[in-house]
């Protein structure tokens, strides 16, 4: 599953970097998108062989050329992030990578109703909810213009959702669908809501609703444990690395 949850991340990366006109890398060694986004993690280099000191210069001069801050998601190889702390970069939450086989997902119930996105009045729903995510309202926007973009709903490999808890928009979830493996992002749920077991639904929502075999995701430290209840396993962590900030 480790392959497939890389491939799965790095697709999440690169197309929202594609579609933000972001400078694109991709070879046996690295992948990486630069440029497009106001986002750090979004400007992001996803190792995959043995980094060269020539691939670390050339990532941090398109940081700078492009005066955006970058991030590094390191799998498995401290010296590479011992490395770039060297260089001044700067280490931020890891994640843990997390797998499960949707068809072992452990059940999960709430009181919200959940509902897929299909529109674009919808979707700005969606975008508002998820500046709760830490970003900006600028931040937030950006991601719903590349989601209309790239396209999403049934038959598409995006997918967006919203649960309302007694009409009110509360949480949120987005599934990107590669291959057979169904990856989960922007799991919110505002602070009003929490504690009612609804972002723990809202994936295994998304993830049934998928048809996919394999359920992906990121985990921050406080999402572990709802993760695991529904099944996940960590399959590795993914250690963050954050070059100079950049004013927004």
């Amino acid at each position: 599953m480790r392959d497939a949850l890389a491939a799965n991340f790095a697709e999440f990366y690169l197309r929202l970097g594609r579609a933000g006109g972001g400078q694109e890398r991709r070879d046996a060694t690295l992948d990486w998108t630069i440029g497009g986004s106001p986002i750090a993690f979004q400007n992001a280099v996803i190792p995959r062989g043995s980094i060269t000191d020539a691939d670390i210069a050339e990532a941090s001069s398109l940081f700078e050329s492009h005066k955006v801050t970058g991030t590094w998601h390191v799998a498995g190889d401290d010296a590479l992030c011992a490395r770039l702390l060297s260089r001044g970069l700067t280490e931020v939450p890891s994640i843990e990578g997390m797998a499960v086989e949707i068809a072992n997902l452990r059940p999960a119930t709430c009181d919200a109703e959940i509902m897929e996105i299909r529109a674009a009045a919808e979707l700005h729903t969606f975008t508002s909810l998820i500046e709760g995510f830490g970003l900006s309202s600028k931040e937030a926007d950006w991601f719903g213009v590349m989601f209309e973009k790239l396209g999403y709903g049934p038959g598409q490999s995006w997918r967006h959702y919203v649960a309302r808890l007694n009409g009110i928009p509360v949480a949120t979830t987005t599934s990107l669908m590669t291959g057979d493996v169904c990856g989960i992002y922007f799991v919110f749920t505002a602070l009003l809501a929490r504690g009612q077991g609804i972002g723990g639904a809202m994936t295994r929502h998304a993830l049934t609703d998928s048809g996919c075999r394999i359920g992906i995701l990121g985990a921050s430290s406080m999402g572990v444990p709802v993760y695991r209840r529904l099944g996940f396993e960590t399959v590795f962590t993914s250690r963050v690395l954050q070059s100079m900030p950049y004013p927004a």
